[in-house]
């Protein structure tokens, strides 16, 4: 969604787009860090009580998030290279038709999830699940991919209730989020300096704000909603709006 404003209403190169979103995404990973800081604090006793390490909920957690972000990473970093350089580097018709194209995608995929689930807690979570769900993350790096909708289709089509699924979603995202926007600012061969050049750091900044409030607010909401929640219609919806659009667009040029 922040690629397709800002490369369309902003008129930003795709690179930059991306980077922003890349950025913004710390905002979303803190207020997941907020909300879930007791599964949080349960995986750090985790690391300090032979009790929890062996059959507490906090040691599932922590196993989680280290075979989902290794598997992440593995996937991911390909993708992310590639996305860059075949995706957002063409920009116009070809970025908006991609993420529109996958927009659907994951929107058909959320909705085939949406009649699975199961009755599967965080505390039977085991390595398969973890794996796929590490892969589904690592995936969303291509652009129009939603990185929440593929994890939390992963996990309901392995079995998890829908409030489950959700949480661990979340809860995964922190470390790879943040470790991804770290080596973006690091290793972006200039991408994330002149992204801020470009757009002013006071900006920047502003977004990252009203980012977190809103995320939060989000997530409060989206647990509530968690038994009757159909985001796949909203995917659905958008991605075909998008693809309508960019092929409108084609036509009139």
């Amino acid at each position: 969604m922040i690629i397709l404003y800002l490369a369309n209403a902003a008129a930003l190169k795709g690179e930059t787009a991306y980077s922003i979103a890349i950025f913004l995404h710390f905002s979303t990973a803190t207020s997941a860090l907020l909300m879930f800081r007791s599964e949080y604090w349960a995986v750090t006793k985790s690391l300090t009580s032979w009790s929890e390490v062996r059959c507490g909920e906090g040691a599932v957690l922590l196993r989680n998030l280290v075979v989902t972000s290794v598997v992440s990473i593995l996937f991911g970093a390909p993708l992310y290279f590639l996305a860059r350089q075949y995706i957002l580097e063409a920009g116009g018709l070809i970025l908006n038709s991609s993420v529109g194209l996958l927009l659907v995608t994951t929107g058909l995929l959320l909705g085939l999830s949406n009649r699975s689930g199961g009755q599967k807690t965080i505390k039977n979570v085991g390595l398969k699940d973890s794996v796929l769900a590490g892969v589904t993350q690592g995936l969303s790096a291509v652009p129009g991919l939603s990185r929440s909708g593929l994890v939390a289709s992963a996990l309901l089509l392995r079995g998890l209730d829908k409030e489950a699924a959700l949480r661990l979603t979340f809860i995964i995202s922190v470390p790879v989020i943040y470790g991804v926007a770290l080596a973006d600012l690091a290793f972006g061969f200039g991408f994330f300096r002149s992204s801020v050049n470009e757009v002013g750091l006071e900006n920047m900044l502003a977004a990252s704000i009203v980012g977190f409030v809103v995320s939060l607010c989000c997530l409060r909401a989206l647990l509530k909603m968690a038994a009757r929640l159909n985001f796949s219609r909203f995917l659905l919806g958008f991605g075909g709006l998008t693809l309508g659009l960019t092929v409108l667009s084609a036509l009139l040029r």
